[in-house]
């Protein structure tokens, strides 16, 4: 699922702030869009950027669905 993680963000034309070839996504999101993605998905909050943007981590793991990746997509 690391490879769909990864292929919703692009997609959906978000910045990544590593380039990661593993089950962890660095994503920059603006404030806002990392409020309101807390509320429905569980994401570590990386570090701050200079222009106040979060560098969210995202991470798969055996149990995640294709379902769980898809609803991602629909909040971003």
């Amino acid at each position: 699922r690391d490879r769909e993680l990864k292929e919703v963000f692009a997609a959906k034309g978000y910045k990544f702030f590593i380039a990661s070839p593993t089950n962890q996504q660095f994503v920059v999101l603006s404030g806002e869009k990392a409020r309101e993605l807390s509320k429905n998905v569980l994401f570590e909050v990386w570090e701050k950027t200079a222009e106040g943007d979060t560098v969210a981590r995202f991470v798969t793991s055996w149990s995640t669905t294709a379902s769980q990746i898809e609803e991602l997509g629909r909040l971003l």
